[in-house]
């Protein structure tokens, strides 16, 4: 199956205090394409592959204004298509608008829904018909190609094998149907490390530690986008499954979830946070962020989209304080960690969204770049970051690159961490608030 992931190498802002550049970030951007076999990252580079939505600023010479001379005494009128005109060629197609693109993106991706749905009805019925019939042991019938069930369409949730990170991929990304293994059955369960084979304290001691966590900010009682907390609690055991060691940051509650699961749950590889929204940074902001909003709700601007108006992230500060957040605690975790490593993950806590076989129970030690900060990039690969502005997804319902995964080693995530902090600072300037994806 081939991975793709985008690496980043964070250089110092260089923009003023209180403004907001159109120009690219300091970033240097690779794309990487990964080999789960072995995890190698070869560089998938193609500077000719430009986003089919590209604004080109060169005039197409079909499109130049050409001079006509005129005999005397003819009359030009301007709305009348001119003779010479007529005689040209055919007009080249012209590009599909971005909206376009994107309404075509949405559909594909619905139709693929509807096919998984359809090949899962007709694998279920299948198997109860076999069921039905006389067959010998499970264990003594190898499980054919057919027999296993449809894998789903997982466009917007990334498995966590042994590195940086599949899409499972279906229409505009590269997917592989290679060997295809049986389920197994801790994956589609919430058993945890401790019930599968140890891992040696030297092979973990390799693996990057992996950072997350998880604050109530009252999401059961919002009228849109509600998720109760318990949920999300019972996300972080699945992210538990990873024998990794962790550092997570919560609140009372967390501990109290971990204590009552402490018979599945290692607590040698676990350090826990306790704090409280409060206790961030970006609080101190709380007020500014809900004027900026409020600002907004008021007076919603002609370019933004009417659907990202109940978003939490145009809504609810303590949303957006929390979110933003990612990087300074990963930054912190690198800070204040009992563990010996040089490289840290941050995965969100409910990344799994309660789909079991997401996160395998697995030792995870992605190969990961040094100097660069490793993130997913959700949309295809001619969909280039180059080409966005901050007007191409401020209040849009467009996701380019997702939140949930951040990785990298010590030292980059500082430097990451310090640009990150100034650029949310230039868009509170810029009485801008948003969430942490783009």
């Amino acid at each position: 199956m081939k991975q793709r992931s985008t690496s980043y190498t964070v250089a110092p802002a260089t923009r003023s205090p209180g403004s907001i550049s159109n120009e690219i970030d300091p970033f240097s951007i690779t794309s990487h394409r990964i080999e789960e076999a072995n995890g190698v990252w070869r560089g998938n580079v193609d500077p000719q592959n430009l986003h089919p939505n590209a604004i080109s600023h060169e005039r197409h010479p079909h499109q130049q204004q050409q001079q006509h001379h005129h005999k005397s005494g003819e009359r030009h009128h301007p709305h009348r298509q001119h003779p010479h005109q007529q005689q040209q060629g055919p007009q080249p197609p012209q590009r599909p608008s971005e909206a376009d693109t994107r309404r075509k993106m949405i559909e594909e991706e619905r139709q693929r829904q509807q096919e998984y749905e359809k090949r899962m009805q007709e694998w279920n019925r299948q198997n109860q018909a076999r069921q039905q019939q006389s067959t010998p042991p499970p264990s003594q019938v190898p499980p054919k190609e057919n027999d296993l069930p449809p894998q789903p369409p997982q466009h917007h949730h990334h498995t966590l094998q042994g590195s940086i990170l599949p899409h499972q991929v279906h229409g505009h990304h590269k997917h592989e149907h290679g060997k295809i293994q049986s389920p197994q059955p801790d994956e589609i369960s919430n058993e945890i490390a401790p019930l599968s084979p140890p891992i040696s304290r030297e092979k973990r001691d390799t693996a990057p530690v992996i950072v997350t966590a998880l604050l109530d900010i009252g999401r059961g009682d919002w009228f849109t986008f509600t998720r109760p907390y318990d949920l999300y609690l019972n996300y972080l055991l699945d992210l538990l499954k990873l024998q990794n060691r962790f550092i997570i940051y919560g609140d009372r509650q967390v501990i109290e979830f971990l204590e009552q699961n402490k018979e599945i749950i290692d607590f040698d590889r676990i350090q826990f946070v306790e704090l409280s929204l409060d206790d961030l940074p970006y609080s101190r902001y709380r007020n500014e962020i809900k004027e900026i909003m409020d600002e907004e709700q008021k007076e919603w601007k002609k370019g933004w989209e009417k659907a990202t108006k109940t978003h939490p992230e145009a809504i609810n500060p303590d949303y957006n304080i929390l979110v933003n957040s990612k990087p300074y605690l990963l930054y912190n975790a690198t800070q204040i960690t009992k563990f010996e490593s040089e490289y840290f993950i941050w995965i969100d806590a409910g990344y799994s969204h309660g789909e079991k076989n997401i996160i395998p129970t697995i030792l995870w030690n992605p190969i990961l770049p040094p100097g660069r900060i490793t993130v997913i990039k959700i949309t295809p690969d001619q969909d280039k970051v180059t080409n966005y502005a901050i007007e191409h997804v401020y209040r849009k319902a467009w996701t380019v690159m997702s939140g949930g995964i951040l990785a990298g080693d010590s030292a980059t995530i500082d430097r990451f961490h310090r640009f990150y902090y100034k650029t949310f600072m230039d868009l509170l300037d810029a009485r801008k608030t948003d969430d942490d994806q783009v």
